[in-house]
């Protein structure tokens, strides 16, 4: 029983959490900057401007981090 309350008060932390979508084309950087702001944050990452857009309605985050050149759509 104990373990249940863990879970879900775990759970309910993380979903607290805000969320950051990082942008990059590359992926060092996003690894980089993922890794530095998972344990505080909901982070997801996209490598391109057409994923970044799709990633935007579906996570909906609090704040986007973006390289201002990239390919396709500049940010």
């Amino acid at each position: 029983m104990r373990n249940s309350y863990s879970n879900i008060a775990k759970k309910d932390m993380a979903e607290s959490k805000k969320k950051i979508l990082i942008v990059d084309g590359e992926k060092s950087i996003t690894i980089l900057l993922a890794g530095m702001l998972k344990s505080n944050y909901r982070v997801e990452v996209a490598h391109n401007s057409h994923d970044a857009i799709l990633k935007i309605h579906e996570f909906q985050p609090d704040l986007i981090t973006s390289d201002i050149s990239m390919p396709g759509l500049d940010s």
